[in-house]
């Protein structure tokens, strides 16, 4: 049942076996899952069926660390969460979201990245990364570059200790669910309601119901016997914080740790890989977003996890973007950056230097706007190379409440985002292994690496908001636990990306949906024992 929440009045109640807080991609996948059982479920969402600016702005609040997105930029509220930034993001509108599964090495302790590990090995997440698949509606469970080779398609015959594998592109939006759910009788999906209270028993050991408010005048009551906070990265930090009446510190914060270890995706140019036989960017178009036997790729290069932990480096891949010379050049890349950090808080330093590069080489730039804004057709002649790592987990990036307050009343989120001087290092030494790799190949050479160019490359976020509730089976190292039940607490869950010990360098969504699929056998089982 779809129930637009400003048609309830105000004193309406609702009572269910399990109610989940978000229908992004977690919250969807839990209810998908739990579907036509004999579960009562209620998912109450913040926004409507499209994005509504009025809505958005309730995820505003400041950025106080490393220069990042606006928040109500880098976040969505509606049916379809954080998937309804890729119809926005996408060029083209057809290229879709990217996902891979994390690779095993991401979920073991890793003394040099300070991290503890995740609480489960990748043999206990592999199934659900299956089922995770056909709920996504991605292509065959497949992600090793020779399953997707064809003629005319191949990979660069690299060498030394680099690798191509592939990442899939799924639907554009993940609310292709919605008629499943709207049409299952135990599903009652309340839109346009904003979630500001969890109502916890006089210990804060269970939650007992939340407050919901379509409007700020109006209130909405949900009970329930199990809830589950999946309103994303940041707001799920938030929503515990806010929690604060029984406990000063919010719920699952003994230890402090609640909105800490906040991570994102570390992107940015790289370098520019100059090929020494010119025909070699028209030739590897795999590493271009392609379509093979209907399924639509993308191949990327990487580093083997004995290469990894041999060398004690995060991570991390490269694409490989062909592009004219002009494109590439040093100009054009700190006129792109200016162009960024006007929408980023705070701002970035170094704007003179890259002011210079951009008067310095105007001509580049202005033949780029040029092309791009005639859809020239100009043949590519380099490749830009761009990284996508993972961050070290730091305790002092984190998530706090701020003292300005949204439209209903409550304190927005605060944001620090930190990034550790050793994911710079790590980075370029992955960008010198490629270049060595390229070389003995006879390939061709990278130039102007990651770390050489001035003024520094402007790290960006890609919306993947990670680490502010993390797994550990220990209260005092992690927020939930292994299932993703907040310690402490006997009936609350978090599900989403929040969880993550370490974030990996896939895109977060598929081993969302495999995790939320994880928890929703979980709590089929709990829910079951409680009846």
């Amino acid at each position: 049942m779809l129930i637009d929440g400003r048609t309830l009045r105000s004193d309406e109640r609702f009572e269910v076996d399990l109610c989940i807080i978000g229908a992004g991609p977690a919250g969807i996948s839990i209810a998908h899952e739990l579907a036509d059982r004999p579960i009562r479920v209620a998912v109450i969402e913040s926004g409507g069926i499209h994005r509504e600016p009025k809505v958005d702005r309730l995820g505003a609040g400041e950025s106080v660390g490393y220069p990042y997105h606006a928040l109500e930029r880098a976040r969505a509220r509606g049916i379809g969460g954080s998937s309804l930034h890729w119809e926005m993001l996408e060029s083209g509108g057809d290229e879709g979201w990217i996902a891979r599964p994390l690779d095993p090495i991401d979920l073991e302790p890793r003394p040099w990245l300070d991290s503890p590990g995740w609480p489960f090995r990748f043999d206990v997440l592999e199934p659900y990364y299956r089922r995770a698949q056909v709920v996504a509606r991605l292509g065959p469970y497949a992600y090793d570059a020779a399953q997707w080779e064809r003629e005319g398609s191949e990979q660069l015959a690299l060498r030394g200790a680099v690798e191509t594998v592939v990442m899939q592109r799924g639907p554009l939006t993940f609310s292709h669910h919605v008629g499943t759910l709207t049409s299952a009788p135990n599903i009652s999906l309340i839109h346009h309601t904003t979630v500001t209270r969890l109502v916890t028993n006089f210990n804060a050991t269970r939650v007992q119901k939340v407050i919901a408010r379509p409007h700020p005048s109006s209130n909405v009551t949900v009970a329930a016997r199990a809830f589950v906070l999946a309103t994303g990265g940041i707001e799920n930090a938030r929503m515990l914080l806010l929690a604060n009446e029984t406990k000063p510190g919010g719920l699952g914060n003994d230890h402090d740790l609640v909105g800490r270890y906040f991570m994102e995706k570390l992107s940015a140019r790289g370098g520019v890989f100059v090929p020494s036989d010119p025909s070699l960017v028209g030739r590897a178009s795999f590493y271009a977003s392609h379509i093979v036997d209907g399924i639509r790729l993308q191949g990327v290069v990487r580093l083997p996890e004995d290469t990894i932990r041999r060398e004690q480096l995060n991570n991390a891949i490269l694409w490989l973007l062909a592009v004219p010379k002009a494109f590439a050049s040093e100009a054009v890349r700190s006129a792109v950056t200016l162009a960024k950090s006007l929408r980023r808080r705070p701002l970035l330093g170094q704007t003179r230097g890259h002011l210079r590069n951009t008067i310095a080489g105007c001509g580049d730039v202005a033949s780029t706007a040029w092309q791009y804004l005639r859809f020239a057709d100009k043949a590519p002649e380099v490749f830009i190379v761009a990284f996508q790592s993972e961050a070290t987990p730091l305790a002092n990036s984190r998530v706090t409440l701020s003292e300005s307050r949204d439209a209903l009343g409550m304190p927005r989120a605060r944001l620090d985002w930190r990034i550790a001087d050793r994911d710079r290092k790590s980075i370029r030494r992955l960008i010198d292994i490629f270049d060595a790799g390229v070389k003995e190949a006879g390939l061709g050479s990278v130039i102007r690496k990651f770390c050489d160019e001035q003024p520094p490359a402007m790290i960006v976020g890609n919306f993947h908001h990670l680490g502010t509730t993390r797994m550990h089976p220990d209260p005092r190292q992690g927020v939930v636990d292994e299932h993703g039940r907040v310690h402490g607490m006997d009936n609350l869950y978090v599900a989403g990306s929040s969880i993550f010990p370490t974030s990996g360098y896939a895109n977060p969504t598929l081993t969302v949906v495999a995790l939320s699929i994880k928890l929703a056998d979980h709590l089929a089982g709990v829910l079951r024992q409680l009846a």
